[in-house]
């Protein structure tokens, strides 16, 4: 249990969220990247995984530009049925964040069917959790928030 108030007690409650689903088995990947006339900017954006039971978890950048969060649930399109004609036209002329599913696409297809296995908390600054580096079978998967943004690597 952390004491309420306590400095890392986000992080903490953060890394016992994701920790939580240790020996689970992977059923699918999203990534959330920036569209722009239907192409995607695949270099930073939010990551989900779903667990088998369907729970799922989406790691992202805080509002603070600089700490990792982690959310239960899916992530949720803010646009999704609730386009105006002038969002519409906004969306059409400056981009939006879309979920894509990555299930079957490399590398994140030599992470479905396999276990999360280990959770370590990366950290730039003083009880700060700016990262995680995620073991899931064979592969680590690194994802740390740099300059506001959520930045994944697999290996």
């Amino acid at each position: 249990m952390v004491p309420t108030g306590h400095p890392c007690g986000g992080a903490v409650r953060m890394l016992l969220t994701l920790q939580a689903y240790t020996s689970r088995k992977i059923t699918g990947v999203r990534r959330v990247w920036f569209e722009i006339r239907g192409q995607f900017d695949q270099a930073v954006g939010p990551l989900e995984i779903t667990f088998d039971g369907g729970v799922t978890v989406v790691l992202d950048a805080a509002a603070n530009g600089q700490s990792l969060v982690v959310k239960l649930g899916p992530w949720e399109d803010p646009f999704e049925g609730k386009m105006t004609p002038e969002n519409r036209q906004f969306v059409q002329s400056s981009g939006k964040w879309s979920a894509v599913d990555v299930r079957h696409e490399s590398p994140y297809v030599d992470l479905v069917g396999e276990r999360l296995t280990g959770v370590t908390p990366i950290s730039a600054w003083k009880d700060d959790v700016t990262g995680v580096i995620m073991t899931i079978g064979n592969y680590e998967v690194r994802a740390e928030v740099v300059a506001d943004n959520l930045v994944v690597n697999i290996a």
